[in-house]
């Protein structure tokens, strides 16, 4: 009788070691989701634009509740901060962690009030006060707000100049798509190479092809736009935009084809059907083809 109860005993302390062992175990596991969903609830990282290529007088305000400074290399700006460039002030931002570059004209202010994401990707807005900015977008999408209007671009090269004594904004497409929305809600929408404004109250206007003085400003203004493009544009192949002595804005012809004479009064100087590289009436042309004879896609 001893032996069998020495094996009962045996059994009895494997089973309570097992039960222990199997209790540490589930103890675990019914840790580790814990443990998991932590580490789901914490946010990405957050992102900011840090600045660099400062070009005498720029202010900048890190944050929505900090005071207007000088702006230093590597200054970083969170939501609700802003820049400020003087008469020839210039600035670049890259926008963290994706990689957005704004870059900055002289004699320009804008905050922004709008720096996260969305739905996994980056979104921006920013409001200019007067001045341009140069976007180069790499993902995600930036606005840019003016009391005129708002210009947008889901890739991805677009610049914004705002005149706050006229009450016009100019929106340029270099690249990508491109949008330019008044108060009312109407909107235009840019492909590349395409340019629209409004100004006052006014609907924005119909999309135009992109002049010479707009390559010329890019390529200044942007040196590491070889980046984003993989052929940089050349202004030869761009329309020069100059005005008649009457002061308004005269036709591009190609090289060697003479001008067509003045129109008579009463006549619109243009005629149905005008051929691509004619110009083109108050309607436009399909997609704005022919406005310019010397136009060039990107």
């Amino acid at each position: 009788m001893k032996k069998p109860a020495r094996i009962l005993i045996l059994l009895t302390l494997l089973l309570a070691a097992a039960c222990g062992g199997g209790g540490s175990v589930s103890t675990e596991a019914a840790a580790a989701p814990t443990t998991a969903g932590t580490a789901a609830d914490q946010p990405g990282a957050a992102r900011e634009a840090i600045l660099s290529e400062i070009e005498n007088s720029v202010s900048a305000r890190t944050t929505s509740s900090s005071e207007m400074i000088a702006a230093t290399d590597g200054m970083s700006i969170s939501t609700g901060g802003g820049v400020e460039t003087g008469e020839a002030g210039k600035v670049k931002l890259e926008f963290k962690p994706d990689g957005t570059v704004v870059r900055v004209g002289p004699n320009s202010s804008f905050t922004i009030p709008v720096l996260n994401e969305e739905n996994g990707e980056p979104k921006t807005k920013l409001e200019l006060a007067f001045g341009k900015v140069f976007v180069l977008l790499k993902g995600g999408s930036l606005d840019v707000e003016t009391p005129s209007g708002v210009a947008s671009v889901r890739g991805s090269l677009l610049s914004v100049e705002y005149d706050a004594e006229k009450g016009r904004v100019e929106a340029t497409c270099l690249e990508g798509h491109c949008a330019l929305e008044d108060e009312d809600g109407d909107e235009v929408e840019l492909t590349e190479g395409e340019s629209s404004y409004i100004e006052g109250e006014e609907d924005p206007s119909e999309p135009e092809m992109i002049d010479r003085e707009d390559i010329e400003d890019w390529l200044e203004e942007n040196p590491d736009l070889s980046e984003y493009l993989n052929q940089l544009p050349d202004p030869e192949d761009y329309p020069e935009d100059f005005d008649t002595d009457e002061g308004t804005e005269g036709e591009v012809f190609e090289e060697g084809e003479p001008a067509e004479p003045p129109a008579e009064e009463g006549e619109s100087g243009y005629e149905e059907g005008a051929g691509e590289g004619e110009g083109v009436g108050e309607e436009g042309g399909e997609g704005g083809e022919g406005q310019y004879a010397s136009f060039h896609r990107l």
